[in-house]
């Protein structure tokens, strides 16, 4: 032949080049990411649930200190309300529900703006601390208050006076301490966003 043959413009065993193409993210890696994220934040959520339930106890101090019990008398070995007990003896949910409610707005505003790291985080802790909380100050308050009336009055003379407990009237009462920490941290969250945000977005 007159010319040699032109090379191939590709060859057989030329390794194709990689793709551009990002590979999909594994799901076990999200989930570690996530794991990790929770396990970063476990000091702060160990501190929130620590402020919440000091929080309760004091709160539990306070709702049984300014609280006045009914009175009553035993009659036949059955705890029976006078008149004047009839008056007060819801006093102490409502006092419950006040003191919970402030309490819990001041908690979720101050927590949600000192632990800022992670708000979906912060956000959870509060909400936990705050069902602890609550049922701290339940706890507390029950224990200083006087005994199960009823339980006195079976070993009492009749129309021997015997003092009510401290209870809190209604399961919905217990909503009081999570809904107002839940209102503070909202507005401390949104506050803050809008903080860094600015006027103009």
């Amino acid at each position: 032949m007159s010319g040699q043959l032109n090379e191939p413009a590709y060859s057989l065993d030329k390794q194709p080049e990689p793709s551009t193409f990002p590979s999909s993210a594994s799901p076990w890696e999200g989930a570690g990411g996530e794991l990790a994220r929770w396990r970063e934040s476990l000091p702060e959520v160990a501190a929130i649930l620590a402020i919440f339930v000091g929080a309760g106890a004091v709160c539990g101090l306070l709702w049984e200190w300014l609280w006045s019990p009914p009175t009553g008398v035993a009659f036949h070995h059955e705890w029976i309300l006078d008149r004047n007990g009839l008056t007060v003896d819801f006093s102490g949910t409502g006092l419950y529900v006040v003191i919970a409610a402030a309490v819990g707005l001041v908690l979720g505003l101050v927590v949600a703006l000192v632990f800022d790291h992670d708000e979906l985080v912060t956000l959870g802790a509060i909400v936990l601390g705050a069902v602890l909380a609550g049922g701290v100050m339940w706890l507390v308050g029950t224990s200083l208050g006087p005994p199960d009336p009823h339980t006195v009055a079976k070993t009492a003379s009749d129309f021997e006076p015997v003092a009510g407990d401290l209870r809190v009237h209604g399961k919905g009462s217990f909503l009081a301490l999570p809904m107002g920490s839940l209102v503070g941290a909202t507005i401390s969250l949104f506050s803050f966003a809008r903080r860094h945000v600015g006027p103009h977005g």
